[in-house]
């Protein structure tokens, strides 16, 4: 499952994807990632920015895979993840 959905002044986005263990470790998420990365390069939007739990390695992996941006809260236990597209002021 995925959500992709306008954040801020129009110029950003949030999303969340949520995989079954089944479906894991097929490429499947690398491709619920990407599109919403490509509808930001396309519609020029600055961020898109995710959340993942700090125990989530797998996804911890793969957004530093990406090179997103990423900081840790720890009153939370979780990682705020960020993509900035490189055509962006």
């Amino acid at each position: 499952m995925g959500r992709f959905q306008a954040a801020g002044a129009g110029n950003a986005a949030d999303f969340a994807i949520v995989l079954r263990d089944e479906w894991q470790s097929r490429g499947l998420g690398e491709a619920l990632v990407d599109f919403p990365v490509d509808i930001a390069r396309q519609k020029q939007w600055k961020r898109i920015h995710a959340l993942a739990l700090s125990d989530n390695t797998k996804m911890i992996n793969f957004f530093r895979k990406k090179k997103c941006s990423m900081k840790f809260v720890p009153d939370e236990g979780i990682y705020q993840t960020g993509y900035v597209h490189q055509g962006a002021s």
